[in-house]
């Protein structure tokens, strides 16, 4: 019988030869183990332990995934391989493969080819969506595709929260029709009127010439019928007058009639002033030789510029200006200023001065049944006669269209109990520019004439054949010219 000493020497010698795997699976029974006496003389003095050693765990291997764990069902990874697959059949695949909802709202017929490997849900449905030209919108855990119209009229609240900037602006309340009245300054309303009817529908703003004030005009009056207390120069024109209307009423919404006033007001600029100054001088050949100029220092400024101490300041001169006038030889009879008019016309309109007369003179229509010549009148204008049209530009270059006129009576002529005058004319029209304050001077309007004197003694002229002896006779020819000096100047206002 093995005793329990030996039983014990036998079990740890069995346990230190065994594997490890198998001591896992080892269990040792407990055996009543007896105590040992260890003699004196032995070589090693310390007792053996006898208790059995720990086992060593061996490190567990961790288990390794073949895909990579998705964070959301979004990024699930899918493989789409597909050759002229229906659209709703495509979406099936993947809806399957990510286990995610999808609902195609609107119908298609299309064919598809795909060869997704490896790619996203949702970077693939971008995909399919681009292919067939629809949207889709995530409604709770579900996809739905369809055209954006159709998303829209489904789920408006979920298409405008997932893109605020396609949410339509809330339907404005209806503007209220409003009627605002504006007195015009320098542009009739008429003119105004037309033009925003032009630049503004009909259906959104009316635009009306207003009511005209009662206002004389006398643009189309003539003095050359009656004269004194008989004239009848302020009369009313009725088209002059409609035209002149300052009252421009507009009516529509407020948006709109604000629109209109404003650019009615930039319409309504003033028109520059045109300020000339003409001279028109008769001087003869002669006299053009002995012409002289005579200078006018004016617009002469002095200014000082301030000084740092008591001391005065530096002085400095402004530009001369140089104006040159035309030495008239008046005294001796060879030039002759024949006008010096001054007249002021706005951008745009005409004017004209005469200096002189008009000759009325009968003209033969007819005859009456019992033969009796029937006369009517016409006028004529001899003197100085000055007719200006000015353009001003914004550079305040001046457009000017003149006609100038110098004439005279040299006779009358008697046809049939009827007298007409013969008139000497000097004439010229032109257009031309010219800078605000520079002078144009115009000349070459020639006139050659011949004086014949006759000196003679009383009675001794008059005897046969000496009587030439008593006679002076003398031809005296002269030839003149007319110089026309125009300088025009803007005025505008500050």
């Amino acid at each position: 019988m093995m005793t329990a000493c030996t039983a014990a020497i036998l079990a740890f010698s069995l346990l230190a030869k065994t594997p490890a795997d198998v001591q896992n699976k080892v269990h040792l029974l407990p055996w009543p183990v007896a105590s040992i006496a260890i003699p004196k003389d032995t070589k090693d003095t310390k007792p053996k332990d006898t208790k059995p050693k720990p086992k060593a765990k061996s490190p567990q291997p961790k288990a390794q995934s073949l895909k990579p764990q998705a964070t959301s069902p979004e990024d699930t990874l899918c493989d789409l391989s597909t050759v002229n697959a229906a659209l709703p059949e495509t979406l099936q695949v993947l809806s399957n493969q990510a286990r995610i909802g999808l609902v195609l709202l609107s119908p298609s017929d299309l064919k598809i080819s795909t060869n997704l490997v490896r790619t996203k849900f949702i970077d693939a449905l971008r995909h399919l969506c681009a292919i067939s030209g629809m949207s889709y919108l995530k409604v709770g855990n579900t996809y739905i595709v369809a055209t954006k119209d159709k998303l829209k009229e489904a789920y408006p609240a979920d298409y405008y929260r997932a893109n605020p900037d396609e949410r339509p602006e809330p339907p404005k309340a209806p503007e209220e029709a409003v009627t605002e009245i504006y007195v015009a300054n320098y542009v009739s309303s008429g003119q105004l009127a037309a033009s925003l009817s032009q630049l503004f529908p009909k259906e959104e703003l009316f635009a009306v010439a207003g009511p005209v004030q009662s206002n004389p005009n006398i643009s189309t009056q003539s003095t050359s019928s009656a004269t004194g207390s008989d004239a009848t120069v302020l009369t009313r024109d009725e088209n002059a007058a409609n035209s002149a209307g300052k009252m421009l009423i507009l009516r529509g919404k407020k948006s709109i009639v604000d629109q209109a006033l404003d650019l009615a007001k930039r319409m309504d600029s003033q028109r520059p002033q045109v300020a000339i100054e003409v001279t028109i001088h008769d001087i003869s050949d002669a006299a053009l030789k002995e012409l002289g100029i005579s200078w006018s220092f004016g617009n002469i400024s002095i200014s000082e510029k301030a000084s740092g101490s008591m001391n005065f300041g530096s002085f400095s001169r402004g530009p001369m200006t140089f104006t040159g006038v035309i030495k008239a030889l008046e005294q001796a009879d060879k030039a002759k200023l024949l006008a010096s008019p001054n007249v002021s016309v706005l951008d745009g309109e005409r004017a004209f001065i005469l200096i002189g007369d008009r000759i009325n003179y009968p003209v033969l229509v007819g005859y009456s049944q019992n033969n009796a010549p029937i006369f009517s009148k016409e006028e004529e204008r001899v003197g100085i006669y000055l007719q200006v049209a000015a353009n001003v530009s914004s550079d305040d270059n001046v457009t000017l269209s003149l006609y100038p006129q110098v004439s005279s009576i040299t006779g009358f002529l008697n046809v049939n109990g009827a007298s007409y005058p013969q008139i000497s004319t000097r004439e010229a029209q032109t257009t031309l520019r010219v800078h605000s304050g520079e002078t144009i001077v115009m000349g070459g309007l020639l006139k050659s004439s011949e004086t014949s004197t006759y000196e003679s003694v009383p009675l001794l002229s008059q005897l046969p054949f000496i009587g030439e002896l008593f006679k002076r006779r003398r031809t005296n020819k002269t030839a003149s010219q007319v110089i026309i000096s125009i300088t025009p100047k803007v005025l505008r206002t500050q």
